[in-house]
């Protein structure tokens, strides 16, 4: 078996994986944790206590920690799939084997798409898993619905984050387990009813808000840095400099010619 680590986050792990010819006709193998894998190419059976079955290109194995299971080739081996493990304590999945269907086809292309590319976003990678493991809960829902209480918990998530945005030591992640939703239910949430993830969220708050003190022109880029929530003047130059193309010095000499000269009437 080749397995080649495509990406990691704080949340998940993303691999593609390969059996080749001469990898055993039978593995028992155990998941490390919640665990989602597509086969993107060939074919092989599965044998576990929650189900037994072909597993092709139509299917999805959702596996909880800890579930042993059986592969069998026996038409050979010759298989690829595309794997994403979570490394928290997630909530189990329901069964071993799930319909794949369009949405599910939708999210593993944007997973890939997302894991595989050379500079990949973090918080994209984990915003697609999150909808994955939600549509896997529910893969006849394809809407995956967000009930009252979610809504509210996010709603209560976005007001702390423009309450206390400056604050460098702000956890959203903890503000959602205190609203009774964990990271990855969270993270999902949010993007649905948002837009974006928790984190772009508050990075778009704290780069604006600087953005408006460097437009004043009275605060120096560092007072600007710690007064917006960054904790660091290397995140803050390279957080400016992805939403504004300019790094934080440049966009207040920016700002500063063109304001109207002092005495000059209107």
């Amino acid at each position: 078996m080749i397995e080649v680590e495509l990406a990691r986050t704080g949340m998940v792990r993303v691999d593609a994986v390969w059996h080749t010819p001469d990898d055993r006709a039978i593995a028992a193998e155990e998941s490390p944790g919640t665990s989602l894998t597509f086969t993107a190419a060939g074919a092989w059976w599965l044998k576990s206590p929650a189900g037994t079955g072909q597993v092709d290109p139509g299917w999805m194995l959702a596996l909880r920690r800890g579930q042993a299971y059986e592969c069998r080739h026996p038409d050979g081996v010759a298989d690829r799939s595309l794997s994403v493990t979570f490394m928290g304590e997630e909530e189990p999945v329901g069964g071993a084997l799930v319909r794949v269907g369009d949405r599910g086809r939708r999210l593993r292309r944007r997973l890939y798409r997302a894991a595989a590319a050379r500079h990949g976003d973090p918080e994209e990678i984990d915003a697609v898993a999150a909808s994955l493991l939600a549509w896997a809960r529910r893969p006849g829902d394809e809407a995956t619905r967000i009930g009252a209480r979610t809504r509210a918990a996010v709603a209560e998530v976005r007001r702390e984050a423009d309450r206390s945005f400056a604050d460098a030591e702000l956890d959203l992640v903890a503000v959602g387990k205190a609203a009774g939703l964990s990271r990855t239910r969270l993270i999902h949430a949010f993007r649905a009813l948002v837009g974006v993830t928790p984190h772009r969220y508050l990075l778009e708050r704290r780069v604006s808000h600087a953005a408006r003190l460097l437009a004043d022109g009275d605060m120096a880029v560092a007072e600007a840095c710690f007064a917006s929530g960054f904790g660091s003047l290397a995140r803050f130059n390279a957080a400016f400099r992805d939403a504004h193309g300019l790094p934080p010095s440049g966009y207040r000499a920016a700002c500063a010619s063109r304001a109207p000269a002092a005495g000059n009437g209107g």
